[in-house]
C-alpha cells in the first residue's frame, strides 16, 4: 500500500464525511465540508469558537442567518474532528410563542422535545450537505432547560444557548457562572424575536448581559453579529418589515 493511500485510510472514520477531507484541517471557512467563506459573520463565529482565549461568545442576528446552524457545525467539528471537547449541551428556554398550548402530558423529555426541534433541523440540514449520520451527530448533544443548570458544573465542553433574548439576566448570570474548565459557552439570540413582556430589541437582558461583560480585561468575551439571510431573501424582508412597523409605534 502506498503511502498516500495509507495515511487518507488511517484518516477515514465512521464519523467524518468524505467531504471534510477536501478541506484544511483547522480552516474555520470549512467546517465539515461545508462552506462558510462566503458568509464572513458566520465565519468569524467560527473562529471564536476556535480561540481558546474565548471562552464567551455572544452572538446575535435576526431570524434565518444561521446562527445555529454554524455554531452546531462549529460544535460537531470540535468535538467528533478535532477532539478538543468531550461533548456538547444545548440549552433552551422553554417559552412558547403566541398563545400557550397548556399543560404538556409525559415525562420531561416529552414535554420538551418540542422546543428541540431548531436542533434537530439544523442536525438534518448538516446530514443532507454532508453526509455526516444524523443520529451519531445528535449524541454530542445533552438537552436540558436552563432551569436544571443551576448547581451543575460543566467540564470540557460546549454549551450552546439558543434563543437567549428570552432569557432573564439572572438566568444569564447563573449559566455564565456555571462553566468550568475547557469550556465554551454560546449565546444565541435575535432581538427582533423577544417572547417576554415589557422587553424590546434595545432594552432586553440578553443586550445587558453583553454590555456587563464585554468590559472584562483581560477580554473573555467575544461578539458577532450576523446580518446576512441564509434561509431566504424573504425571511430577512419580512423580519426587517415587522421591525419597521414596531419601531413606527414607539
Amino acid at each position: 500500500m502506498s503511502k498516500r493511500k495509507s495515511e487518507s485510510t488511517k484518516k477515514k472514520s465512521s464519523y467524518v464525511s468524505n467531504a471534510y477531507f477536501n478541506c484544511k484541517t483547522g480552516d474555520t471557512g470549512h467546517i465539515l465540508g461545508i462552506d462558510f467563506t462566503k458568509n464572513p459573520e458566520q465565519r468569524e463565529l467560527i473562529r471564536l469558537m476556535n480561540d481558546n482565549n474565548t471562552p464567551y461568545i455572544f452572538c446575535f442576528g435576526d431570524a434565518g442567518t444561521g446562527k445555529t446552524f454554524a455554531a452546531v457545525a462549529a460544535t460537531i467539528d470540535l468535538i467528533k474532528v478535532q477532539r478538543r471537547y468531550s461533548k456538547a449541551f444545548y440549552i433552551r428556554e422553554p417559552l412558547e410563542v403566541g398563545r400557550s398550548l397548556g399543560f404538556l402530558p409525559g415525562d420531561l423529555d416529552e414535554k420538551y422535545g418540542p422546543y428541540l426541534e431548531g436542533l434537530e433541523d439544523n442536525l438534518e440540514h448538516i446530514s443532507l450537505m454532508t453526509g455526516l449520520n444524523k443520529d451519531d451527530m445528535k449524541h454530542c448533544f445533552e438537552c436540558t432547560p436552563p432551569q436544571f443548570t443551576r448547581g451543575r458544573s460543566f467540564l470540557d465542553s460546549i454549551l450552546i444557548i439558543d434563543e437567549a433574548q428570552n432569557l432573564s439576566l439572572d438566568t444569564i448570570r447563573t449559566l455564565m457562572t456555571r462553566l468550568g474548565n475547557y469550556c465554551k459557552m454560546v449565546f444565541i439570540g435575535s432581538t427582533n424575536q423577544i417572547d417576554i413582556k415589557g422587553a424590546t430589541k434595545e432594552k432586553n437582558d440578553f443586550k445587558t448581559a453583553y454590555e456587563i461583560t464585554k468590559a472584562i480585561e483581560p477580554p473573555i468575551v467575544g461578539f458577532v453579529e450576523l446580518v446576512k439571510s441564509e434561509r431566504s431573501e424573504y425571511c430577512k424582508i419580512i423580519d426587517n418589515a415587522f421591525a419597521a412597523y414596531y419601531d413606527s409605534k414607539k
